[in-house]
């Protein structure tokens, strides 16, 4: 992963969608400026910009990042009170609620791991595409 390489892929990505700067830009609340520089290797998009960026593209962070998409991706999900079910944390409420508010398109969880302590809940989920 390289600059360079992250930028490309963004500008490909941008013109596939037949999208321009200004108006990736905007979709992002950031500078046409700044996304030129992206494009230009001439540094990344901050880290909270990512899963928007995926999104907009339709493809994962991996494939923004790396150029490769994994087909199943474990991620952490730290103190996920936006995902509470009825303010319980369930497997079946963190399951339904990810599947259906915020996985990218064509992925689903095949495995929720919960993890509760008295102020500490995670969770740890297993995706797939």
């Amino acid at each position: 992963m390289n600059e360079k390489s992250v930028g490309t892929r963004i500008a490909e990505l941008r013109n596939a969608k037949k999208l321009t700067q200004v108006q990736l830009a905007e979709k992002l609340t950031v500078s046409d400026k700044t996304v030129s520089k992206w494009e230009v290797g001439g540094g990344y998009p901050d880290i909270s910009l990512l899963p928007a960026l995926a999104d907009i593209f339709e493809c994962t962070v991996d494939y923004l990042l790396l150029g490769a998409s994994r087909t199943q991706q474990k991620i952490f999900i730290g103190y996920p009170h936006s995902i509470y079910n009825n303010g319980k944390l369930t497997k079946k409420g963190i399951t339904q609620k990810l599947n259906e508010e915020y996985l990218p398109k064509g992925w689903k969880v095949i495995q929720a791991k919960l993890s509760c302590a008295e102020d500490n809940e995670s969770v740890l989920v297993v995706i797939e595409k």
